[in-house]
């Protein structure tokens, strides 16, 4: 089967602008074939009175993950003793300035998603074989 992934967006009715801010919320949902973490965040090391709080609400959105992602990084967060600071999650939640800015950054997204699946669809048609007998 070929990959596919559903993204479902949610935000602010745009009948209540101009705002201060405007949110957007994408999940990423129904995956085939592929993980539904495919967006990539870095855990922020916040030390507060001496220990490091685990705390995933002051992680950076970092980008769409690629395939390589997929194998590297983990789909929960690592600890704060861990030296890993990157993990995958299946949903975003993020603040724009500006309508425009906002659909912006929704139109890379699809663009990300789509290169993505594309990606992962390509893995299922190998055509380049190479075969080796190695003796000793």
């Amino acid at each position: 089967m070929a990959a596919t992934i559903t993204l479902r967006r949610e935000t602010i009715d745009q009948g209540e602008a101009p705002l201060q801010g405007y949110y957007l919320k994408v999940s990423a949902i129904n995956p085939v074939d592929m993980p539904a973490e495919i967006f990539i965040f870095q855990k922020n090391r916040i030390i507060i009175n001496g220990e490091f709080p685990d705390d995933s609400d002051n992680d950076t959105f970092v980008s769409v993950a690629d395939p390589v992602d997929l194998q590297e990084y983990p789909i929960t967060r690592p600890a704060d003793t861990d030296d890993e600071v990157f993990y995958r999650q299946a949903q975003i939640n993020l603040w724009f300035r500006s309508m425009e800015e906002l659909e912006e950054v929704w139109e890379d997204i699809k663009e990300d998603v789509s290169g993505l699946v594309k990606a992962l669809r390509a893995a299922d048609n190998l055509s380049s074989v190479e075969e080796i007998t190695i003796n000793g």
